[in-house]
């Protein structure tokens, strides 16, 4: 069977193939003359789509393998009522036949298909360009059947491309169009179909490119109810395109550049996606600016009801102002073949740039322009809705918002507000605000210096339109921040004709809130700036327990504006009330604060006023350029009354003497003032009581304790008391206060009293009055001002009767003489003066190191420019022991210790002394009229007298002498008294006090005794003072040496050296005459004696003497003293007399010799030769030795006498001035007497009393040598 099978299916094989092969050979044979069919080919054509076809030329032949038809000028079109409503045109087509393909379709495929030259009439229908071709009530026409054949052969073919289509636009209502499609192709698989394109749109306003791309997977028998996806690009657009569509408005020009994707559904827009951009848009409507620069993305969805337009990122220039946008939702309605709009989203729309953007936009209302240029809305609402009715009309919209950050400036009379949050709803006639802000502001600029802060408000705020204006309230606020909790209401009635008046009636209520907030709400503008400012400062702290607000006023400035109605009260706890600047305010108190209109009210009730308590207080303003009145009565310290006068206005008439002063004690004040709020002097009005009150001055060392009394105090009396009482110093007084004048302002307060003077020391601060003692009466005299002569000072007066001066005469004054006294307090310098009997007045500059001058004898002292001690004038007679005594106690020069130092003066405060003494006092020896000089830079001690004239200058550096040059020294001649030793000694001395020094003086006279000039260096050392380079010149004669003088005990060392010519000058300066000449002389003594230098007694003194004389005379003279007397015994006279001689050759000249020495040891009074007396002369030579006994006036000595046999040979004299010589010189007197004989060698022994001892002679014999060396 199946073999069977197989073998008819092979003979049908076969078959088929024949036929196949059959048909190929006759149409090969009779195609080309096909040709000669053109016209049945056209009109079959014709009868299948039911259009006429008219085909030019018609040719077939073989491709390859395929035959291939060839048509030209192909022609359809068909006619009606309107004319022609499609015609076409194809200059040429190319068939290429796919027999195998026609086979399994069963018509005919085409493996290729050209068409070239397709020219193409397109009429609008209905407003619709995409319809079928045919018109469905007129016969003639495409066939639907035909159509839908044409159709779905032309989807058989796999591709189809036509070149150099034209297409022809006719709309119903304006200019044909053509458009020009370089290439048009069709893809077609067995599952998609593709139909792309190319649009050239060269017109006279368009030069762009439209690109397209059609895709489908399936055709239904109604291409236009098929699903297609579709893209499109299109490039430098004009105007010709768009305005084939049914636009509201023509565009003028247009520059558009787009790119979207679709998709059509069943006929409809299902979506599209694109970016769209443009460099200008114009509409053919001069009210509508030019737009530029623009740029979105949009997306066109389909929605149940219609479709949602979407435009992201979308941005433009609109009259240079641009616009930008997140996003913007547009929904609508697809009725009736049209869109509807119902509803307008926008994510966020930026207010500030939608106000700039409208200001500037020509079709925009210019009251709209002025509103957004006026109010500057600013802010951003969010999640913004604006629904239409269901006809479109957009003048019936609804709009809601979330609005955030929302602020407009005040303008037209509406308030700024800023940081609005809350949902916002509107529409043509009105809309609310449901206010829910964190931080809003509110400020009424017409009302107000300044706005509100809220961190809290809540509440709905509406608006309403009407023909005439705006109408805006609200319904119940609640505001809020940290310190103020309000709730309020307010509306505001805005015409919109600018001359007619807005109203604004605003009514808040404020309760636990701070009371520095309260003034914040007292509208400036309607009260006033001077009651603004006073209300701004008065409430300085508080808590308000209640407070309210309502102001009804218009808002704008007409000049038919209404007085505003002002109505305030504050009630405020734990209040601080600053009644008037500059004014000490009330503090913790409780203030009822009533403002109606202009008209002010303040009761306060238990607060504190300074550190008083205030029982009872009121502030009253009655108006406009009235005074601010306030009364109060308060209890408290009596500081208050000070800190009044210290800290309020009343400081200017007051000066700054209050500063000075410290008040205590309790006191009980009434004050009344009137302040002009614009300026000017207030009316002031204080009353104290005093009780059990103190007033103290710490820089004038002022206290007064135990006040009691009244002081009153008015601005046109100035200060009043009577009676007032307390204690000063420890002692009562009594006090009268007076004001002798009010402009500028003088008090004077007058005291009486008793005053220790130990206690006017301390207070004075002048150590100077330290020393008195007692108490005595006094009266006061304070006087205080600003300005004016003798203000603000003190003048103190007593006879001081009841005090002691232990001052050096003639100061000084015992408890029951009297004496005046005066002292002034000059409290603005801080200078004080006192004048002591006109013997010693003073200046002294208080606080700081001392600054003052001392004058004596009556003169007024001036202020010294710096600080110190100045102390100068005259007095008649002045113990210099005292005086130093009385420096030293007040510490005004350095004391002993400080003069060991070496800096002595600068020690101490005094800076310069210039004293005219008629008698100085110095220890035992007064001076009379004596100028003292001290003045520093060096310092340097200047003392002019007829007796003493020198200066001590101290040193310049530390380890230097003090510099002692004395012009002259002229001390007197010693009377006849005790003996040094038996003077009594005193207390010891401290010799370390006494400073290095060196001592030149120019002439020192002991009466009327010259002693030369001298010099020495005084230098203490270790317990002991060094007397260094002792130098003197006597006449002719120059002493040299040194000195030590120590305490404990008392002893002196003492080394002297002479040399020099002529020892008479020496002689004659010191009152012995003339009685000894020498051409050389030289001396030798070192002595030591147990007491201080000046006390020099031989009974104490112990050492060694010697001296030698050259080429001299003895000269005849009758003093009276032993050593001259010696020198009478020893003249020519009385020599020749016992020696009967005759030396009648020398009587003329005197005793002659050529040397004259000696050497002696001195102790306790006892002189003893070392070295034996000698004397060499051309009449005599001697020789002397033994002991003097000085203190018993006794003598126990052996003298040796050798004379030349000759006569007239002078007797040679020896001898210096030493006692011990003079002991010599007396026992050659002795011995030259009666016993005197012609021998060449005589000795003799002499013993016994001083004045008259025995003579006795031991040998007489010639010499076996020469006695003396040198003898001839």
């Amino acid at each position: 069977m199946v073999r069977r099978t197989l073998g008819w299916l092979g003979w049908a094989c076969v078959a088929l193939a024949l036929v196949v092969a059959l048909a190929f050979s006759l149409a090969r044979y009779y195609l080309p003359a096909a040709s000669a069919y053109r016209d049945e080919v056209a009109g079959l054509l014709t009868r299948q789509l039911g259009v006429p076809i008219a085909i030019g030329t018609l040719e077939a032949d073989w491709a390859g393998r395929w035959p291939r038809i060839t048509l030209t000028d192909v022609r359809a079109y068909s006619e009606s009522d309107a004319g022609p409503e499609v015609r076409s045109r194809l200059a040429r087509v190319s068939l290429q036949f796919d027999l195998l393909r026609s086979l399994r379709h069963l018509a005919p495929v085409f493996g290729e298909v050209e068409a070239e030259g397709l020219e193409l009439l397109w009429r609008q229908r209905g407003g619709r360009w995409l319809h079928r071709p045919r018109s469905g009530d007129v016969g003639s026409g495409l066939d639907p059947v035909a159509w839908q054949r044409a159709l779905a052969l032309v989807m058989l073919q796999p591709q189809l491309g036509i070149r150099n289509t034209r297409l022809t636009l006719i709309p119903e209502q304006g200019a044909v169009r053509s458009l020009t499609v370089p290439e048009l192709i069709l893809r077609n698989s067995s599952t998609e179909h593709q139909l792309s394109g190319l649009l050239d749109l060269q017109t006279a306003v368009d030069a762009g490119q439209l690109r397209f791309a059609v895709e489908t997977r399936k055709v239904p028998e109604n291409p236009l109810t098929a699903d297609y996806d579709f893209y499109l690009s299109l490039d430098d657009i004009g105007p010709e395109l768009p305005n084939l569509a049914d636009l509201p408005l023509e565009l003028a020009s247009l520059s558009l550049g787009t790119e979207f994707w679709g998709r059509l559904s069943g006929g409809e827009l299902d979506s599209v996606n694109g970016r769209l951009r443009f460099s200008q848009l114009r509409l053919d409507d001069p009210r509508f600016p030019a737009i530029s620069d623009g740029a979105t993305d949009f997306a066109l969805l389909r929605r149940p009801q219609g479709y949602q337009l979407q435009l992201n990122q979308l941005g433009f220039v609109s009259a240079g102002e641009p616009f930008e946008l997140e996003q913007l939702v547009l929904d609508g309605d697809w009725q009736a073949r049209k869109l509807l709009p119902r509803s307008l989203g926008l994510p966020a729309l930026d207010l500030a740039q939608l106000g700039r953007w409208l200001q500037v936009q020509p079709f925009a209302p210019e009251v709209l322009q002025r509103s957004m240029q006026s109010l500057a809305p600013r802010g951003t609402l969010r999640n913004l809705r604006v629904d239409l009715p269901a006809d479109g009309s957009v003048a019936d919209f609804r709009l809601a918002g979330d609005l955030e950050g929302g602020a407009i400036d005040a303008g037209w009379g509406a308030p700024a507000v800023a940081g609005i949050q809350g949902r916002l709803e509107a529409d043509r006639n009105g809309g609310r605000i449901h206010l829910a802000s964190d931080d809003f502001d509110l400020f009424f600029p017409e009302l107000y210096d300044s706005g509100w802060h809220y961190r809290d408000a809540g509440g709905v705020v509406g608006w309403r339109l009407a023909p005439d204006g705006v109408v805006i309230g609200s319904q119940l606020l609640h505001l809020g921040n940290d310190s103020v909790n309000a709730a309020g209401r307010f509306s505001m009635v805005l015409p919109f004709d600018r001359e007619q008046q807005s109203e604004l009636t605003l009514m808040i209520g404020m309760t636990d809130s701070d009371a520095l907030q309260a003034p914040n709400y007292v509208p400036s503008a309607l009260v006033g700036p001077a009651l603004t400012r006073w209300l701004d400062g008065a409430i300085g702290a508080g808590r308000l327990k209640a407070g309210g607000l309502v102001v009804h006023a218009g808002t704008r400035r007409l000049e038919s504006r209404r007085p505003p109605t002002v109505q305030l009260f504050f009630d405020v706890d734990r209040a601080d009330f600053a009644y008037q600047p500059g004014w000490p305010a009330v503090s913790a108190g409780e203030a009822f604060m009533l403002l109606r209109d202009r008209t002010l009210l303040v009761e306060v009730e238990r607060g504190r006023f300074l550190d008083s308590a205030i029982e009872h207080g009121r502030v009253y303003l009655e108006g406009p350029g009235a005074a601010l009145k306030v009364a109060a009565t308060a209890r408290g310290g009596a500081g208050d009354i000070l800190r009044l006068f210290r800290e309020s206005p009343l400081r200017q008439f007051a000066g700054d003497e209050p500063e000075r002063w410290q008040v205590d004690g309790a006191a009980l004040t009434e004050l009344s003032l009137a302040i002009p709020l614009g300026g000017g002097r207030p009316d002031v009005s204080v009353a104290s009581r005093l009780t059990e009150g103190a007033a103290a001055a710490p820089e004038l060392r002022l206290e007064f304790a135990a006040l009691q009394g009244d002081v009153f105090y008015r601005t046109a009396t100035g200060v009043r008391s009577e009676g007032l009482g307390g204690r000063f110093l420890g002692e009562p007084f009594s006090a009268l206060i007076r004001t002798p004048q009010v402009e500028p302002l003088r008090t004077r307060i007058e005291l009486s009293g008793q005053m220790p003077v130990h206690e006017l020391a301390a207070w004075s601060g002048v150590d100077l009055l330290d020393s008195l003692t007692g108490k005595s009466a006094y009266n006061a005299r304070l006087e205080l001002c600003a300005v004016g002569e003798g203000c603000n000072r003190l003048l103190v007066a007593s006879d001081l009767r009841g005090v002691a001066a232990p001052w050096p005469n003639p100061l000084g004054k015992s408890g029951n003489e009297q004496r005046p006294l005066q002292v002034s307090l000059d409290l603005n310098s801080r200078r004080l003066r006192f004048n002591y009997d006109q013997q010693l007045r003073a200046v002294f500059g208080l606080g700081g190191p001392l600054r003052a001058r001392l004058t004596f004898g009556g003169e007024r002292p001036e202020p010294p420019a710096a600080a110190g001690l100045w102390i100068d004038g005259y007095i008649d007679a002045l113990d210099a022991a005292q005086v130093q005594a009385l420096l030293e106690a007040q510490g005004w020069i350095g004391g002993d210790g400080d003069a060991a130092g070496g800096d002595g003066a600068a020690a101490g405060p005094l800076r310069e002394l210039d004293l005219r003494l008629g008698r100085l006092s110095v220890g035992e020896q007064s001076f009379e009229q004596v100028a003292v000089q001290l003045k520093p830079a060096p310092w340097r001690l200047r003392v002019d007298t007829p007796r003493l004239a020198g200066s001590l200058d101290w040193p310049a550096g530390p380890g230097r002498p003090y510099q002692l040059d004395l012009e002259r020294l002229l001390l007197p001649r010693p009377q006849p008294s005790a003996s040094a030793a038996e003077t009594p000694v005193g207390g010891p001395i401290d010799l370390g006090v006494i400073p290095a020094m060196d001592v030149r003086i120019s002439e020192l006279r002991l009466g009327e005794r010259s002693f030369g000039n001298w010099r020495m260096a005084v230098r203490p050392q270790s317990g002991r003072l060094r007397f260094d380079d002792i130098a003197g010149e006597v006449g002719s004669v120059d002493i040299q040496g040194s000195g030590v003088w120590q305490e404990a005990p008392a002893a002196t060392d003492l080394t002297l050296k002479l040399n020099g010519k002529d020892l008479g000058d020496v002689l004659a300066a010191w009152g012995n005459g003339r009685v000894l000449e020498s051409d050389h002389v030289e001396g030798y003594a070192q002595l030591r004696w147990t007491d201080r230098p000046w006390r020099f007694a031989l009974a104490k003194a112990s050492g060694e003497l010697s001296f030698a004389l050259e080429s001299g005379r003895i000269i005849e003279s009758g003093s009276a003293s032993n050593l001259l007397r010696i020198f009478g015994v020893l003249n020519l006279n009385s020599l020749a007399r016992r020696l009967k001689l005759d030396f009648s050759d020398l009587w003329k000249s005197g005793l002659a010799f050529d040397h004259l020495t000696g050497r002696y040891n001195l102790a306790a009074g006892r002189a003893r030769t070392l070295e034996p007396l000698r004397l060499e002369g051309p009449s005599a030579d001697m020789t002397m030795t033994g002991v003097l006994d000085a203190v018993a006036e006794t003598v126990d000595q052996e003298m040796e006498v050798t004379l030349p046999l000759t006569s007239n040979i002078p007797l040679a004299a020896i001898l210096l001035g030493a006692p011990q010589v003079a002991g010599a010189v007396f026992l050659i007197d002795k011995l030259i007497g009666d016993q005197l004989e012609k021998v060449t060698t005589v000795r003799y022994r002499l013993s016994g009393d001083w004045d008259n001892p025995e003579v006795s002679i031991i040998r007489t014999a010639p010499p076996a040598e020469k006695v003396f060396p040198g003898d001839r």
